[in-house]
């Protein structure tokens, strides 16, 4: 659990946004 805490957050909101960006265009 500790280096998943350790990820940045911002990094994790980005994949979020990329994911549901990829989702929208297909």
């Amino acid at each position: 659990q500790s280096l998943r805490k350790r990820k940045p957050l911002k990094l994790k909101k980005q994949n979020r946004n990329l994911k549901k960006r990829v989702k929208k265009k297909s």
